[in-house]
């Protein structure tokens, strides 16, 4: 017998029951692919700017970094300078063009800039207290065509199950990584911290783009975000349990005490940004990068 041949006033919980009963079904399927898809080892290759001795394994939940900082140094400081973000000579064919390395490396300096201006002063040219120089060293292309299909899912399934709270994962395939090494040197040239970085994109937190430098921009972004929160705490950002990236959304929309200081990599997409990342538009429809190509602080 059909457990939903009930009066009328009883089918709505009963559906509400199978509602969750069906996510349920889905969470359990979907958290192992989850947990996997955020087991990446972390590149510690060595640059000229950054070496490996004295750095130590300091992992987030779906980040896999090393690292090590002089908090005394970073605390003291009051005034900090941007190089550009380069990618490495001996990267490789990443499956982006170059417009797309200078999107992706615009977007890490917009993110440090924007986050390190919360408590430092930005300023150009020498003299500052601390440099921060960042190299991307490793970036595998978003695969479109996964990208796509994962986006009409997320369109369509809702049409298909109506009012059925029913979240859909991202496919666990073509997904993107970024890799990325930095440090930051005092004013006689001494690291004060350095971060050797590694994320690849997940099915839960990352929304896909259509594009191949799709994953590879928005983790520049979280880099950005995560070494400067090195600099101005003197801390791991991966210590203590995860936190909710309230002021990573506020930067993203361009506010923050850093935006006019920030202005030569040009504004955040703001609004339009954020729905495009929702909807899988490519990076470069909603972020027109640097106002002048290689201009920074």
């Amino acid at each position: 017998m059909n457990s939903c041949n009930l009066p009328s006033s009883a089918r709505r919980v009963c559906a509400n029951r199978l509602g969750s009963a069906r996510l349920a079904h889905i969470l359990g399927i979907v958290a192992p692919l989850f947990l996997s898809a955020g087991c990446v080892t972390a590149a510690t290759e060595e640059t000229n700017s950054v070496r490996t001795d004295g750095l130590v394994r300091s992992d987030g939940l779906l980040t896999k970094s090393l690292l090590n900082v002089s908090r005394e140094t970073v605390l003291s400081a009051r005034t900090v300078r941007i190089v550009p973000t380069q990618f490495s000579s001996t990267i490789g064919d990443t499956g982006m063009g170059t417009g797309q390395h200078a999107l992706v490396a615009n977007a890490v300096d917009r993110a440090l800039c924007m986050a390190l201006g919360e408590r430092l002063q930005i300023v150009a040219g020498d003299g500052a207290d601390i440099t921060v120089r960042a190299t991307v060293t490793r970036a595998t292309p978003t695969n479109t065509a996964a990208a796509g299909l994962s986006q009409a899912a997320s369109l369509a399934v809702p049409l298909l199950l109506p009012g059925t709270p029913v979240y859909v994962p991202r496919l666990p395939i073509g997904l993107g990584s970024l890799s990325v090494q930095a440090d930051a040197r005092d004013r006689r040239g001494r690291r004060a911290a350095a971060m050797m970085w590694e994320r690849t994109a997940d099915i839960i937190t990352s929304s896909p783009r259509v594009s191949t430098d799709g994953d590879a921009y928005d983790l520049a972004g979280i880099f950005g975000a995560d070494f400067a929160s090195l600099l101005v705490t003197g801390e791991s950002p991966f210590n203590g349990e995860p936190r909710l990236p309230f002021k990573e959304m506020a930067h993203a929309l361009g506010i923050g005490p850093g935006v006019e200081a920030c202005r030569a990599y040009g504004s955040p997409p703001g609004l339009k940004g954020l729905a495009g990342r929702r909807i899988g538009l490519p990076p470069d429809w909603t972020d027109q990068g640097a106002p002048i190509p290689g201009n920074a602080l």
